[in-house]
């Protein structure tokens, strides 16, 4: 599914999670994360999330979701070095 424009970050989790037909707990039981959270996320009643829930989030979604964060403003911009070098970290692991 290709969302385009600046979409907040919850939002596209929901309208990917959605498209694939999946539920909230489906992200939860693959992620290990709360429904609570992850309601939140899609909500915008979170809007920040860590590196580490980001890979958890990707590895469900199959897709690159660190763009979608960057996007949606889920990451601080002074994070973005750290960023980029997990985005390469991930890129290289799929190449494998």
């Amino acid at each position: 599914m290709k969302i385009t424009g600046d979409i907040p970050f919850g939002t596209r989790m929901r309208l990917e999670r959605v498209y694939q037909k999946k539920t909230i707990q489906d992200v939860c039981d693959a992620s290990g994360l709360g429904h609570g959270f992850v309601s939140d996320l899609e909500t915008g009643k979170k809007t920040r999330v860590t590196l580490r829930t980001l890979r958890l989030l990707s590895r469900f979604y199959g897709t690159d979701i660190l763009r979608w964060a960057l996007k949606g403003g889920a990451v601080d911009n002074g994070k973005l070095l750290e960023l980029l070098k997990l985005l390469r970290t991930m890129e290289d692991k799929d190449s494998e």
